[in-house]
């Protein structure tokens, strides 16, 4: 019974540091707290293993306290994310509002008080096989407290959170027709652009939201054999699947908000992207330089000869046109990668170049060299920012219009208003 949270935080910081506006989400500095959260319940749920009798009372009472506390701070954390999406993408309240600050205040406030109230008590202690919540009371008594200041909350905010992922679903799949419709229109008519841009951003906003809203499944899936459990046990019911369930689940939400950062969220997709770009061009790309083919030479250099022999006549200018158009489909083809030196042997080139080279990244150094500037025949120098920027941006062909770059004027300025706010 461990929390996924750990790689979830290094992820996080690795994250973070990239830059773009995703990073500045609402929803992002909330998965970020409840993942301290969720790593803090790890440790205090490890302390909770070592007392053997009641002996130990005093470190049960205070690893019982700080599982409570982390654990809601972690649920209310997952809670105000699904809160905000409701407020800012389904309801559309208008900006300026202090949610954040309301978001976090709320969520301390409930993951201190109720695990206070059960301290103040004396409701946490040694149950007779392990830190629970003290049985000396009786069953009736025990299963009042569990459910006033733990199962009871974590059944409304699951409820809550069924609530909010169900409206997330018809207004994330409502938008997404709108866009459709409006993409339909704007074929077969002249748009504005800036008809074109509130398109682009609504659908980045929503792509954003479609990933997001499935932190809001967490604490349904991590709590619900829980809940079960014990209403079962409590009429004196007994189901070893769903027991085994529920002690596997238990302690799977810092896991679970793991894999939904590091498989779904847009930041750290994006930061993904931004790193392979940097390793390819740090470990691989930069040790080669691209140089023109001599077959390629050769070749160009004959059709150059036929073309002037040919002389078309100035009002047909067909020859012309057929001759730019093959040069532009050969362009690839003229120019090859060339070892600036000794090719390295080292073991991180070789990893870079199995596991993380891609061809459209040959591709895009060749086409970005091969262009030239207007007016003087000389290619472009390109600086390595210039040439990792260019691949980070094409690694995210699956997911276009991550960043405020992608958009301009107002455009960009509401998208980073509204990313900011979700």
């Amino acid at each position: 019974m461990s929390d996924g949270g750990d790689p979830n935080f290094w992820a996080y910081i690795h994250a973070a540091q990239a830059g773009p506006i995703l990073f500045k989400r609402v929803s992002f500095r909330l998965v970020f707290l409840g993942t301290i959260c969720d790593l803090c319940h790890a440790i205090a749920w490890i302390l909770s293993v070592v007392p053997t009798s009641e002996a130990d009372n005093k470190l049960c009472i205070g690893s019982m306290f700080a599982m409570n506390l982390f654990l809601l701070g972690s649920l209310f954390g997952t809670a105000s994310i699904g809160m905000n999406l409701l407020l800012v993408f389904v309801l559309k309240l208008p900006p300026g509002l202090p949610y954040e600050k309301v978001y976090y205040s709320v969520s301390v406030f409930l993951a201190l008080l109720l695990p206070i109230i059960a301290l103040s008590s004396g409701w946490f202690g040694w149950d007779g096989t392990e830190c629970w919540y003290d049985s000396s009371g009786g069953d009736n008594a025990v299963f009042v407290h569990k459910w006033t200041t733990n199962y009871g909350w974590i059944l409304l905010v699951s409820v809550f959170c069924l609530i909010c992922t169900m409206l997330f679903h018809v207004s994330f799949y409502r938008r997404r027709n709108v866009i459709a419709t409006n993409k339909d229109k704007h074929a077969d008519s002249m748009v504005k652009s800036g008809d074109q841009a509130f398109s682009k951003t609504e659908k980045l906003i929503a792509r954003v939201v479609g990933r997001i809203r499935w932190y809001c499944l967490v604490p349904i899936l991590a709590h619900t054999c829980s809940l079960a459990c014990d209403v079962l046990q409590y009429q004196g019911q007994f189901s070893s699947p769903l027991l085994i369930s529920a002690n596997f689940l238990s302690g799977s939400m810092g896991f679970l908000n793991s894999t939904i950062f590091l498989t779904l969220d847009p930041s750290f997709e994006t930061a993904r992207g931004q790193l392979r770009a940097y390793l390819v061009f740090q470990y691989y790309l930069r040790h080669f330089t691209v140089v023109p083919s001599t077959a390629a030479a050769a070749n160009k250099s004959t059709k150059s000869s036929n073309h002037k022999s040919s002389s078309p006549s100035p009002v047909d200018g067909t020859h012309t046109v057929s001759a730019k158009c093959a040069d532009a489909e050969a362009g690839m083809a003229e120019f090859v990668l060339k070892p600036r030196g000794i090719v390295p042997t080292g073991l991180a080139y070789h990893a870079v170049r199995l596991l993380l080279l891609r061809q459209k990244d040959i591709q895009l150094l060749m086409e970005t060299t091969r262009r030239e500037t207007p007016g003087t025949g000389k290619r472009k120098s390109m600086s390595a920012n210039h040439m990792k920027q260019k691949l980070a941006a094409a690694d995210r062909a699956s997911f276009e219009a991550l960043e405020e770059s992608d958009l301009s004027g107002a455009a960009a300025e509401r998208a980073a208003e509204e990313m900011n706010r979700l």
